[in-house]
């Protein structure tokens, strides 16, 4: 999941407990990904929740 060089980057920090942090690795390994890796697909992840839960949808009988 890395980014291609053509793209514009940011930098975000991400200040965490050792424990946490060592919790994150430990899920990173298992899907063979690093940390950075994991934690952006997390956040993507839970972006797309929040950003498709923003919308009420309803459905009408006809």
């Amino acid at each position: 999941m890395s980014i291609p060089s053509e793209m514009e980057t940011t930098t975000i920090k991400l200040t965490i407990s050792l424990e946490h942090k060592k919790t994150l690795e430990k899920a990173a390994a298992q899907r063979n990904v690093s940390l950075n890796d994991y934690l952006l697909e997390i956040a993507l992840e839970a972006a797309g929740k929040v950003s498709l839960s923003m919308f009420e949808i309803r459905f009408y009988p006809f």
